[in-house]
């Protein structure tokens, strides 16, 4: 029960819930979808301004006078779904909406109508100070919700642009938020079990890679190069329709290969690393640059690969199977994708012999 005495906002706990939130629905990539998080819910129903003014002929005054100009949430425990939120859609901007909505969740979640046991939570039914504490909890919970922090500092993206590109919140609320990220980036050293938690529900989503080369998608913490072309200039992306998917070899978790790509020999010796029958070596690995004489030019850093990577996407090298040309390159690979997106005929490097 919440404690009006303490004259203090519980800052942490709202947060906390926001954070089992996200992951009890298993929400792992943002901007985050508020309103299928309430319908999830199955306990509230959300109702806008307009279609309530059009159905019981109100003014929007009318409204403003009795939910406030951006919105609120109303609570009657005999309804099948006890919450209703209602919400400003006539002269507020779809960001705005969407941090009401979180706020207003924030306020159901943290049970503050059952706690005050107020229908709605209005300056008129509580003192001014005990409304501000509720107003704060619900700021929290919307802003870790919207933007968490876990994942908004790991991915670097605590600047006010980046809270916008990535959260879809309003220039004043990216900039609030971008302050209070900074500000803990400073002095927080560890994360809490829930944070750790939603670190990983969101490792794809903050890792995720784009090469605008050779247009593929890939997921690595650490990467600089391009597994697949090579290129230096990949950059986060989030994922659209034009993706292109490179075949490789069929690699185990130890990247051998589990049919030999050079003679397909099937029988591989599950304790050796090289082909019985051509002798190729059969682990994709980062590989050495080396001269015409076999002189080391650049050494490879010996990372473990993916059956499809041509580089290391660490150093730059040229990866196993690419260099016993294992595998076609990607420009070859590409352009038959384009051939059979196109409906053209593929182009063949030999003719047909029949």
């Amino acid at each position: 029960m919440y404690n009006s005495s303490s004259k203090k906002a519980r800052f942490n706990c709202a947060e906390e819930k926001a954070r089992q939130v996200l992951l009890y629905y298993k929400v792992n990539t943002l901007p985050i979808d508020v309103r299928k998080l309430i319908k999830a819910s199955n306990i509230c129903v959300i109702k806008c301004y307009s279609k309530l003014i059009k159905r019981h002929s109100l003014k929007k005054e009318d409204l403003y006078e009795s939910f406030g100009k951006d919105g609120a949430v109303l609570y009657d425990a005999t309804k099948p779904k006890p919450y209703t939120i209602v919400y400003n859609d006539i002269d507020k901007p779809t960001m705005r909406i969407t941090w009401t909505l979180a706020h207003e969740l924030g306020h159901i979640v943290l049970k503050h109508h059952v706690e005050f046991d107020e229908t709605r939570l209005m300056r008129c039914g509580l003192i001014d100070r005990d409304y501000k504490i509720l107003d704060a909890e619900a700021d929290a919970f919307a802003a870790e919700l919207l933007a968490p922090v876990i994942v908004m500092i790991t991915a670097n993206w605590d600047t006010k642009d980046s809270i916008m590109q990535h959260c879809g919140l309003s220039g004043m609320a990216a900039r609030i938020r971008s302050r209070s990220l900074r500000s803990i980036k400073q002095i927080k050293e560890c994360y809490f079990k829930y944070e750790r938690n939603l670190y990983y529900a969101f490792y794809n989503y903050i890792h995720l890679k784009f090469c605008p080369e050779c247009k593929t998608f890939f997921v690595s913490k650490d990467a600089n190069y391009c597994p697949i072309c090579g290129s230096h200039s990949i950059i986060w992306k989030k994922g659209e329709v034009n993706i292109m998917k490179y075949e490789g070899v069929n690699v185990n978790e130890l990247s051998k290969a589990i049919v030999c790509p050079i003679c397909q020999n099937e029988e591989i010796l599950e304790n050796g690393d090289y082909c019985a029958i051509c002798g190729t070596y059969l682990v994709n690995h980062c590989s050495d640059i080396t001269d015409e004489y076999d002189n080391i030019e650049k050494q490879g850093c010996g990372t473990l690969l993916p059956g499809n990577a041509r580089y290391c996407p660490y150093c730059g090298n040229p990866s196993h199977f690419k260099q016993i040309n294992a595998l076609c390159s990607w420009e070859q690979e590409q352009a038959i994708f384009k051939s059979l997106e196109s409906g053209k005929s593929v182009p063949f490097d030999e003719e047909i012999p029949f």
